[in-house]
């Protein structure tokens, strides 16, 4: 099973994915385009990885953190500043 929550912020949108299996989901590390910087947050629930891809030909990065908790995959993605991301991975409460 699959919950996908999609925000506006602008024109861009940000996606929450959470999947209840984490054996059953195609992760982001298949994602098209190059690392540009990856982290790693500990947080109260788990160790988190925030990626900056950049990908196609306008030049445009992406966001990517995932993480498992209590066997729930979940997945944040979208064009938004990476530092947002990660502010928002630290303030989060699961």
């Amino acid at each position: 099973n699959q919950a996908t929550l999609c925000y506006k912020i602008g024109e861009e949108y940000l996606i929450v994915s959470m999947l209840s299996s984490t054996d059953d989901y195609t992760s982001a590390k298949n994602f098209d385009g190059d690392v540009q910087q990856e982290e790693k947050i500990e947080t109260s629930y788990d160790m988190v990885t925030i990626r900056g891809i950049q990908s196609g030909s306008d030049g445009n990065g992406s966001v990517i953190a995932e993480w498992d908790y209590q066997d729930v995959h979940y997945e944040i993605f979208g064009r938004v500043p990476f530092e947002e991301v990660k502010m928002m991975i630290k303030n989060m409460v699961l």
